[in-house]
């Protein structure tokens, strides 16, 4: 029999990560956006997958200082903030932050093609076609994150149903989640990182953003294999 209340855990703490880092790069900065992810909640479910990888906590407690640093700054510290968004994925004029994964794996650089559209039949393989569409390419890296985050909590939903039939439900959520990181996320997030590492007027606290969500794929995926082999039994 598989360890219900582990199960529960995990599936809850992979949902919460993967919206926390949707709703900051997703979203313009706000305080209460801030204020959410320096949180005990936010805090909490970040921690619980550090068991030892090398540059994760690291990671983390950057992106929690940071983040309070802005904070405490005051609306001088948000307004550069929100600059700093705009430059980095909005533009006008380009964006230096690149935040679409065809940017990195198309050979030529061009969005809403080739890998794009990789993305695209994924989300519909899935019955979830993004809202931003198509005003927004599918492979924005914060649509993918939402596409991740909607999985999670399809299966913890499943799961939490406590009907075992269900079970299947939040296994097919985690295959999907499975395939869509090996196939697409952890192909990209560190390129995606180095490049706001490049940022010519910096990139302080999307750097750190992006660092803890390169650092957590490779773990999200071993606590995918505990998680199917617990509900597989």
């Amino acid at each position: 029999m598989p360890d219900m209340d582990n199960v529960r855990v995990l599936l809850s703490a992979r949902a919460g990560v993967y919206r926390t880092l949707q709703n900051a790069l997703g979203n313009e900065p706000s305080r209460e956006m801030l204020e959410q992810l320096t949180g005990d909640a936010a805090q909490g479910v970040l921690l619980l997958f550090d068991t030892g990888q090398k540059g994760y906590r690291e990671a983390v407690e950057s992106l929690l200082a940071v983040s309070a640093e802005h904070l405490e700054g005051g609306d001088e510290a948000l307004s550069a903030l929100e600059g700093r968004f705009t430059r980095l994925f909005v533009g006008p004029g380009g964006t230096e932050g690149n935040p679409w994964e065809s940017f990195y794996l198309n050979t030529d650089k061009a969005i809403r093609q080739g890998v794009t559209l990789e993305v695209r039949k994924a989300y519909v393989a899935q019955g979830l076609i993004p809202q931003a569409y198509p005003s927004v390419s599918d492979d924005h890296m914060a649509i993918e994150l939402d596409f991740l985050a909607k999985l999670a909590e399809r299966a913890e939903e499943a799961w939490t149903d406590d009907d075992a039939g269900k079970a299947l439900d939040a296994l097919d959520a985690l295959d999907a989640s499975e395939a869509f990181l090996r196939g697409h996320l952890m192909r990209w997030a560190g390129l995606f990182a180095a490049a706001l590492g490049r940022a010519k007027h910096g990139a302080s606290f999307y750097q750190e953003l992006s660092e803890v969500l390169t650092a957590f794929v490779p773990i999200d995926l071993e606590a995918l294999a505990e998680i199917q082999n617990e509900i597989k039994g």
